[in-house]
């Protein structure tokens, strides 16, 4: 609609506002009426331009408007035509791009880890971190090799980017080939016993990796401290997730009792150069693991043994005054007039949490007063009355042939664990079975300052019970005589000489080891060795 106002005057100084309300066409025709009007005016005195204007209202502006209309109407047309291909070109680019993204990411998975702006690829068999650069001229190098795809390779490239960081590793199900090559790396280097106890520990680490259960605490044997620690720096690495938070080798009495969970560790490992390889994949199959069970406790619960699962809760199912109950009712026996010391309680008790493969549980501190709650115990001596252990009669006898015949030595290159068994057995005329772990127990708790080499090698002590340096320094002075009454001319290896130690003891007990052999050799002819170890004719000839 218009309006238009009109001022009338009635009186002098006096006027009234007259307002038309008129259509749009009406306004038109008013305005056109006015153009004419004005034009009219204008060329009243000049008749041959007033029957132009004539002529033109009549045949020319007709014709004028048509043409116009003819020209925007094709322009419209070509607008359309050209909106049509647009968008016909559109949908052939994104048809195009899906294609050719199918196709690409199926060959090439790629993942994205948000957390740290990490690329990673799968070839089926592992996992590995890749460059954004890398990725993208792979991606413009497939499309390069397309025609239909070469004008639009930058939009494509944004896109397959775009797609790839939506695709979460954490939604990815690794190959059985990876999943079993994980598996068995962690049974063969023997850290876990079993395949369920392998599947429970990755189920953890996958819930740790998503954040389940973030209350739980796992318990761990300090055996697996170099472990564990391989893992957690590679998931913070990987994943930005810290784990220490979650596994604990030690008890802390201020977190809730029934929230603690234990792992079971079979032994210490101390190459790990396989786990820190396969680490990436490990993690993978752990998210996997955790996704397909749902939680390491939905695992406990509903598919595995019996013993894993008591094991996996025993802290949950018992108190510490029923576990310090059970160890006093299987290791001491109530006999009046003896006693044992705190110091030999304490191995008792680590000995006990040993055999039961259980890490750490309460502060000494803590074990002390749950015990005298349950025993006599004497404060001045230190020693719990009336009570004895079957255990400690051997470990007594270990102690006194320890103090009578070990000697610490500087210099010295040290006894095999294995070595200082026999001794001890072979000197008290023992027929019982010993176990190479329970000699290591007795020295780590009562000979704390010992240095223990890979559970197998005590260095920096001799025994006098068997004096090697004297038995090789014998051999060697006669072997020397031997080659020359032979007239021996040419050098002899090291291996040489400790075949034939071995042959001139083989019907002793005692054979020192052949890394103790060479090391003393080598230490003893070092003036007499070439550069391949090979000991000099010289050595028998310098007389």
């Amino acid at each position: 609609m218009y309006v238009k106002c009109y001022y009338f005057k009635i009186k002098k100084n006096k006027e009234i506002k007259v307002y038309i309300i008129m259509s749009e066409e009406e306004k038109h025709l008013i305005s056109f009426k006015n153009i004419i009007k004005n034009l009219e005016e204008k060329y009243k005195k000049t008749p041959n331009i007033i029957n132009k204007l004539n002529n033109y209202l009549i045949d020319g502006l007709d014709k004028h408007l048509e043409q116009f209309c003819i020209k925007e109407n094709k322009k419209y047309l070509n607008n359309l035509e050209t909106c049509a291909m647009r968008e016909e070109r559109k949908s052939q680019l994104i048809n195009y791009q899906e294609e050719f993204l199918t196709k690409f990411l199926y060959i090439y998975k790629y993942f994205y880890i948000n957390s740290t702006d990490f690329f990673i690829s799968y070839d089926s068999e592992n996992f590995k971190v890749e460059k954004e650069d890398d990725i993208l001229y792979k991606i413009l190098s497939s499309i390069s090799q397309d025609e239909n795809l070469k004008p639009w390779k930058y939009k494509i490239k944004i896109s397959a980017i775009k797609k790839i960081k939506e695709s979460t590793i954490l939604n990815l199900i690794p190959e059985r080939f990876t999943i079993q090559k994980c598996i068995n790396l962690l049974l063969s280097i023997n850290i876990f016993n079993t395949k369920e106890e392998t599947k429970y520990f990755l189920i953890i680490i996958g819930d740790l990796i998503l954040k389940k259960n973030d209350n739980l605490i796992y318990l761990i044997s300090i055996l697996g401290k170099n472990f564990i620690k391989i893992l957690s720096d590679q998931c913070y690495f990987y994943f930005g997730i810290n784990i220490n938070n979650s596994i604990k080798f030690k008890y802390h009495e201020q977190l809730n009792h029934n929230d603690y969970r234990l792992l079971k560790i079979n032994k210490k490992i101390n190459d790990l150069s396989e786990i820190n390889k396969e680490c990436l994949n490990i993690l993978c199959v752990a998210i996997h693991y955790s996704k397909r069970y749902k939680s390491a406790e939905d695992y406990l619960e509903s598919e595995v043994s019996e013993d894993l699962s008591n094991f996996s809760l025993y802290l949950k199912n018992k108190s510490i005054d029923i576990i310090t109950n059970e160890f006093i009712n299987k290791n001491l026996i109530k006999i009046d007039g003896n006693s044992i010391s705190q110091k030999n309680m304490l191995y008792l008790w680590k000995s006990y949490l040993e055999e039961n493969n259980l890490p750490s549980l309460i502060f000494q501190n803590t074990l002390k007063n749950k015990l005298k709650e349950c025993l006599n115990y004497n404060e001045e001596k230190e020693i719990y009355n009336n009570v004895f252990s079957e255990s400690l009669p051997i470990v007594s006898q270990f102690q006194e042939f320890w103090d009578k015949n070990i000697i610490e030595e500087e210099d010295e290159l040290g006894i095999e664990i294995s070595e200082i068994k026999h001794l001890f057995k072979t000197n008290y005329n023992l027929k019982v079975k010993i176990q190479e772990d329970f000699i290591i127990n007795i020295i780590k708790h009562f000979y704390q300052e010992i240095i223990i080499v890979d559970d197998k090698h005590i260095l920096n002590i001799s025994c006098i019970l068997w004096n090697k340096r004297d038995e090789i320094n014998k051999f060697l002075e006669e072997t020397k005589n031997l080659f020359i009454n032979n007239n021996e001319k040419y050098p002899i290896s090291i291996d040489y000489l400790y075949d034939k130690y071995s042959q001139n003891n083989k019907k002793n007990t005692s054979i020192i080891k052949k890394s103790y052999f060479e090391k003393y050799v080598i230490e003893y002819l070092n003036n007499y060795l070439d550069d391949n170890r090979l000991i000099s004719n010289l050595w028998w000839n310098n007389n």
